[in-house]
């Protein structure tokens, strides 16, 4: 069966604010709002670089499982070919390898460069694609400074997590649809899946919770709130322990950077939430 090319385009880290498809009205790509009107953007959508790395670890292996050609290619932002070579395996993945000294602006624009070249010479719709990061990231310090919530932003839980999707089916009669379910980046290989019409038994899950961990925070995340607590205070949850440090409250998504903690107000969901981040794990 002839499939539609799939392109997948990922960077290392961006935040959602960063592409005009989620908002941000100081920069022009054509090229990836065609992508998100055609096509699914997910808002609620959430990664790590170790979850990012787990899924794609596995894409290879998939593939070649399933009879799919793949190519994977690895590319600066300030080097980007003029040309490409036409995407001729059923899978071709861009990994534009940004560095930390790389504004968001930078990456963004990369990514709208790259969009071009690839649809240079055949429509945009003649390919599925998923555009998507590896983690969260910061905004441009320009972005971050004019706004009161700076100290707060650089230690947000959902600043870490919280990452664009865009995918784009291929076709005529493609539409724009807004999606707020809770997404991991265990949901990737399914969609996948489903882009390119294989029955692998593989589905995205209807989370109803996701579990983020970092460094220094474990949260729980339903659709409605975020339930922070200290990294180090896990052992004492696990073993049911009286004595910990409070908890953090916070409501999603309108407190999107974690900025107003709610929990002395909200005692009982507090306690509810907690109880379920108990569960979650010890399982």
């Amino acid at each position: 069966m002839k499939r539609n090319p799939l392109i997948i385009i990922t960077v290392n880290a961006l935040s959602p604010l960063d592409l005009p498809v989620y908002g941000n009205e100081k920069i022009s790509t054509p090229g990836l709002d065609q992508l998100g009107w055609t096509g699914t953007v997910f808002h609620e959508y959430h990664t790590s670089p170790a979850g990012f790395a787990k899924t794609f670890d596995q894409l290879q292996p998939f593939c070649n499982a399933n009879d799919i050609s793949i190519a994977c290619h690895s590319i600066q932002p300030k080097d980007i070919p003029s040309e490409l070579a036409p995407a001729e395996c059923d899978v071709t993945w861009y990994r534009i390898a940004s560095d930390l000294d790389e504004k968001a602006m930078e990456i963004v624009l990369a990514i709208e460069e790259l969009i071009c070249l690839i649809t240079h010479k055949r429509e945009a719709n003649s390919f599925h694609w998923i555009i998507t990061t590896e983690s969260g990231g910061f905004l441009d310090n320009e972005q971050c400074s004019s706004a009161s919530f700076a100290a707060d932003y650089q230690h947000s839980l959902t600043r870490q997590f919280w990452a664009p999707l865009i995918v784009s089916s291929a076709g005529e009669n493609a539409e724009h649809c807004r999606n707020q379910s809770l997404m991991s980046a265990e949901d990737l290989l399914p969609v996948i899946c489903n882009l390119l019409e294989l029955n692998a038994g593989l589905v995205i899950q209807n989370r109803q919770e996701i579990l983020l961990h970092s460094d220094k925070q474990l949260g729980l995340r339903t659709a409605e709130w975020l339930l922070c607590i200290p990294q180090s205070e896990k052992n004492r949850l696990e073993e049911n322990s009286l004595h910990f440090q409070e908890p953090e409250l916070f409501a999603k998504p309108e407190d999107r950077f974690d900025l107003n903690d709610i929990s002395q107000s909200e005692p009982e969901l507090t306690s509810q939430l907690m109880q379920k981040l108990h569960e979650m794990i010890k399982e």
